[in-house]
């Protein structure tokens, strides 16, 4: 009798967790449409993107839909009000719970309308970007990429992409973005370009303010004027307290052009000390105004004000670890430009002499530069010969400008520029 009892309270203890789970799966896929639907409501007053047409089917347990994307920056039909440029987002959401995931989707992005037509048209095939994913329970949400092979012939010109394919994952701050394709290949008009495993990386501590790092890669491109290898382009966004920094480093193994030869060719461009208020200020200025070209007067007043806050602070700019190597020789280099902190903050006038230095020098060793190239370049004054090889630098500090050993007076120009930078530090 007890043990037949206590099989009745198992079963009801299990039958109300089936129920009280079953009922939080409906509740999320009840939650998740309004919220859904809300978003796309205040997508309107956004600058870029907006959602338009939602048509969404709710079930118990998954849901799906469709909807426009339209970008505000591209114009539009005035006699219809149709988009030239929309894409159509087809979307199907699993809301069942899981141990791993609150949510599952697949999802399609496709171009819509005359211009989707004739893109079609144009590659043989339809075009379309698909994914699929899940949502976790800490908000972590997380898809693959996917698209097929594209294939653009018009007479005896082609475009030919390979299947390429990615992943993405984001939550409330952090965005991951992932990129590879094998091959594209551009014939036409008597010029090629040949591009072999392109990959792209994005990894974004704060995708709002865009710090973090973005890597592109290229193994081996290849055109009608010449050849190179191992491309590599990295730039991150730092945050460092209540400053910015900018660091940008390019690499390429090797270049063929032209008849000549570059190898290990790299160099480290640095933007420290940017204040961040002032950053911040500057990019919703112009994300209002269109880049600046519509201001108000009151955006005028704001972008001002950041922008001698941001001189006033001031920050530095260095290029280091320059080198390249250049048939039997190489070239080696460095610069440093700083705009030094103004003592009086908002108060004095901008002054290029008091507050800009910099310096910088490039070094050719070997044979990177012929006999008759050397010889012109002494003459000029834009180089030097030195023991290290042939040099050139310069200096400039106190509004004195001194290269390669001569000096220059550029009072006049300085004070021209000074009366510019003033009139666009002031509302």
């Amino acid at each position: 009798m007890k043990t037949k009892r206590l099989s009745v309270i198992v079963i009801g203890l299990l039958l109300a967790a089936v129920c009280a789970w079953l009922g939080a799966s409906v509740y999320l896929g009840r939650t998740t449409t309004t919220a859904l639907k809300r978003v796309l409501a205040e997508t309107p007053r956004q600058n870029t993107v907006r959602f338009v047409n939602l048509q969404h089917q709710q079930g118990l347990l998954s849901s799906s839909g469709q909807v426009e994307i339209r970008f505000n920056d591209l114009g539009a039909i005035p006699s219809t009000g149709t988009q030239l440029v929309a894409l159509q987002l087809e979307y199907r959401m699993t809301n069942l719970l899981l141990p791993a995931s609150s949510m599952r989707f697949e999802w399609r992005i496709r171009p819509a309308g005359d211009a989707g037509v004739e893109l079609n048209r144009l590659f043989g095939s339809e075009l379309a970007l698909t994914g699929a994913g899940s949502v976790g329970y800490g908000g972590l949400t997380r898809s693959s990429l996917a698209m097929p092979e594209l294939v653009l012939r018009e007479g005896k010109d082609k475009l030919q992409i390979s299947p390429s394919s990615g992943s993405i994952a984001w939550d409330r701050n952090a965005l991951a973005l992932s990129w590879k394709t094998a091959r594209i290949s551009i014939r036409g008009e008597g010029a090629a370009l040949d591009v072999q495993d392109l990959s792209f990386d994005t990894q974004l501590t704060n995708w709002r303010r865009g710090t973090g790092t973005v890597r592109l890669a290229i193994d081996k491109y290849s055109t009608s004027y010449g050849s190179a290898q191992g491309l590599e382009v990295q730039a991150s966004v730092l945050e460092e307290g209540d400053r910015a920094a900018i660091v940008v480093v390019p690499r390429l193994a090797s270049l063929e052009t032209a008849g000549h030869k570059l190898r290990n060719v790299g160099l480290e461009l640095a933007v420290r000390g940017l204040d961040q208020a002032s950053i911040d200020t500057l990019s919703a200025v112009a994300e209002d105004s269109g880049d600046f070209q519509n201001l108000t007067a009151d955006e005028r007043r704001r972008a001002a004000q950041a922008m001698r806050k941001l001189l006033d602070r001031g920050f530095a700019i260095t290029v280091s670890k320059l080198a390249a190597e250049i048939g039997e020789g190489a070239l080696t280099g460095d610069l440093q430009f700083e705009v030094r902190k103004s003592d009086e903050q908002g108060a004095a006038p901008f002054s290029i002499a008091k507050r800009i230095t910099s310096a910088g020098k490039l070094t050719s060793t070997g044979k990177a530069l012929g006999a008759m190239q050397t010889r012109l370049l002494v003459m000029l004054g834009l180089a030097t010969d030195s023991r290290e090889g042939l040099r050139s630098d310069y200096e400039f500090k106190d509004g004195k400008l001194r290269a390669n050993g001569r000096d220059y007076d550029l009072s006049t120009a300085l004070g021209q520029l000074d009366a510019q930078i003033n009139a666009a530090l002031t509302p």
